[in-house]
């Protein structure tokens, strides 16, 4: 696991350098552009202006127009192109009018009056549709200066986005895919297991599920991705599920806080893990307790039933009697492993030192409705259990249904704050779950489930191993 976060750190900082390279050339882009836009907005007012100006002298020159058209007896005229530098003169047209004979049926001061409005019109229409113009360019930017350097800038974008869709299919990546999906299999079972393998030793480390950390792409690369990675990849997101483990040689803690609606799905996040305990310690070395202070049955365990009562899963108290019994028997044991480990600080250190015919069984203890559902003298066993976890070998799991204040956590009654100095937090509302390491920052978190049906040979060949074991020992 730990050559996979190191894989995963490398590639987090591969795409960390496409990002900042992507981000910095797109913010400059927005600035570029917002520069330019801003220019291009004033030179569009001013040739909004001239046009206006262009307007109002063409509203004069049809004035002069129809005033001549009075004094004319034709109208086919010849206009000429304005030559360059060419200037509209109202006050020359202005002097010309007045000098009209308005008696006379084709007056020539009419006729020059004419012509020359006629052309006046023809320049000033050929400059209002170059302004136009001037204006749609401008809306497009196809006039250069700026907008070269954001095409520059653009490119690059698009380069960079192109090297990193290239990058989702290198070795590295791929070896990575393939690593996460080997990794979260380990500890996922998705389908019960036929044989008990009953290994030499303890493996290192389990796993009750995956946080969700980013790795993001492109929506394309994302989709391959997913196509890769199936369910240890979320694709809308962008994120890939990396295994949470835990110690299985080591007292772990986890205190779980679940909406009473996800019940069922807790119970088979904890019987995968369960399970996996089983699967990962040989026969007698860890022994699981379930205490259940609201149902007082095994249905939290649901097909693993069959292993209560065996080396592996501690009879579960079926009444509030027998969980208080229970409780005591395994607070008094304390007194006998004292006698053992005599001057060791812990069981597992004591374990790590003598042959393994000698070792102690480690403990896990998964504790549901607490703190709520148990009494006083309940609570105070549990406290106990929960103060000397290290010292006695026991990891611990504690199950809280609904809300429970913060200040609940840590008060006298439920627990001690030295016992969660480094608890893995799983919180589990009705829309998503969380998990929090020692009081960190929460995390996305997806659990392990067993949803299908312990296998009658699973069942079959643990109880034989076991009854080898027993042989041996014996």
């Amino acid at each position: 696991m730990s050559a996979l976060i190191e894989s995963y750190k490398k590639i987090d900082m591969k795409l960390s350098e496409f990002t900042s390279k992507i981000d910095s050339a797109e913010r400059e882009i927005e600035k570029l552009t917002s520069v330019f836009s801003a220019n291009t907005a004033v030179r569009i007012s001013k040739i909004e202006e001239q046009i206006a100006r262009v307007d109002d002298y063409l509203s004069k020159i049809k004035e002069f127009q129809k005033l001549a058209k009075q004094n004319l007896d034709s109208q086919n005229i010849l206009t000429i192109e304005a030559p360059p530098g060419y200037r509209i003169n109202l006050n020359r047209l202005r002097n010309w009018a007045m000098m009209i004979d308005p008696m006379s049926p084709n007056d020539p001061y009419a006729q020059r009056v004419y012509v020359v409005a006629k052309c006046d019109e023809h320049f000033l229409n050929k400059k209002r549709q170059e302004f136009i113009e001037r204006i749609q360019q401008l809306k497009e930017g196809r006039i250069l200066e700026t907008s070269d350097e954001i095409e520059k800038l653009k490119e690059s974008v698009v380069l960079l986005k192109e090297e990193q869709a290239r990058y989702v299919t290198s070795s590295e990546m791929k070896d990575f895919t393939k690593a996460v999906v080997s990794e979260n299999n380990k500890y996922w079972h998705v389908n019960s297991p036929t044989v008990f393998q009953n290994p030499d030793t303890a493996s290192k480390r389990i796993s009750p599920g995956a946080c969700a950390v980013p790795l993001f792409f492109e929506k394309e690369q994302r989709l391959w991705l997913k196509s890769v990675m199936g369910n240890f990849y979320d694709a809308e997101e962008g994120r890939v599920f990396l295994p949470v483990e835990l110690s299985n040689k080591y007292e772990y803690l986890i205190r779980v806080n679940c909406s009473p609606s996800r019940r069922k799905n807790l119970d088979e996040a904890l019987q995968n893990l369960i399970l996996a305990t089983i699967n990962e310690n040989p026969v007698g070395t860890r022994k699981i307790h379930i205490i259940d202070g609201i149902r007082f049955n095994a249905s939290s365990i649901g097909t693993l039933y069959p292993l209560e009562r065996t080396s592996a899963i501690e009879r579960i108290p079926r009444n509030p009697k027998q969980l208080t019994s229970t409780l005591k028997r395994f607070v008094s044991s304390f007194a006998d492993i004292d006698k053992i480990i005599e001057g060791f600080d812990s069981v597992t250190e004591f374990n790590a030192v003598v042959e393994m015919e000698k070792r102690l069984p480690l403990t896990t203890m998964i504790v549901f409705g607490w703190p709520n559902s148990y009494e006083r003298r309940d609570r105070e066993l549990l406290q106990k259990i929960m103060t000397n976890y290290e010292r006695y070998g026991i990891s611990l799991i504690t199950v809280s249904y609904g809300s429970l204040p913060e200040k609940m956590k840590y008060e006298p009654n439920a627990m001690t704050k030295y016992a969660w100095q480094n608890v893995l937090d799983i919180d589990m509302s009705q829309g998503k779950t969380t998990v929090t390491f020692s009081g960190g920052i929460s995390q996305n978190f997806t659990w392990y489930v067993f949803s299908d049906a312990l296998s009658h040979d699973f069942i079959s060949s643990y109880k034989m191993q076991t009854a080898v074991q027993e042989q041996i020992l014996t």
